[in-house]
């Protein structure tokens, strides 16, 4: 039974709204836990306290957040340094080890992403970025599913297009991936190409620095 925990902002006065917001999805890859370090986003997060200058570690912002024993740097943190000016918000959507079918239409993190975005009313997405298949590595419907999901949360939100990654190493699941632009409009891959981890499944810092900026490229 998954544990779903409200975000925890950084403190800090209430922001103006951004104008444009990216909202990322995913597990442990997309936002590791407190590595640590400090980074100057230029740019806001949407947090319990509304929106508030993004700080590490960005997994904080998550409302869905289950924290691993990763701590190091996610491909968030590399896509927020390359795409973070003024007047730009992030959604974090994501946790440690997830499913997904734990993300799916009329589940209840899926319910949380749709709460928090009525929260902020009035907003333009660019993108959604999507790093998730750690959890589906050989599952052979992902394709359809994150299909679903794609349709589901564009009927729901707004028609933005969506990035989404390859996991490390051949599987399944990136075979479903490098499907996904054939099944709908709108999508890019981001290759893992040349990419490296310090445990088959999770990036080293600076190739996870390099897939953030990989994504930052065709999200602009």
């Amino acid at each position: 039974l998954a544990l779903f925990l409200t975000g925890c902002s950084s403190g800090g006065s209430e922001s103006p709204p951004p104008k444009e917001i990216y909202i990322l999805i995913g597990q442990s890859n997309l936002t590791q836990s407190d590595h640590g370090r400090s980074y100057d986003y230029k740019c806001d997060a949407y947090g319990d306290n509304g929106w508030v200058k993004a700080s590490t570690p960005l997994i904080q912002y998550s409302s869905i957040k289950r924290y691993t024993k990763v701590e190091r740097v996610g491909i968030a943190d590399g896509f927020a340094e390359a795409i973070c000016k003024n007047g730009t918000g992030l959604i974090i959507h994501a946790m440690g080890g997830m499913d997904i079918d734990e993300i799916a239409p009329h589940t209840e993190p899926y319910r949380l992403l749709l709460s928090k975005l009525d929260q902020i009313g009035s907003y333009t997405i660019k993108a959604f970025i999507w790093h998730q298949g750690e959890g589906n590595r050989e599952d052979s419907q992902y394709s359809n599913k994150l299909l679903h999901l794609i349709e589901s949360l564009r009927a729901d939100t707004q028609d933005a297009p969506f990035i989404i990654g390859e996991i490390y190493g051949e599987s399944v699941v990136n075979e479903q991936i490098r499907m996904m632009p054939y099944m709908t409009e709108n999508i890019n891959v981001v290759t893992a190409e040349g990419l490296t981890t310090h445990d088959n499944v999770h990036f080293t810092e600076n190739s996870a620095l390099e897939y953030g900026y990989r994504y930052a490229i065709l999200a602009e």
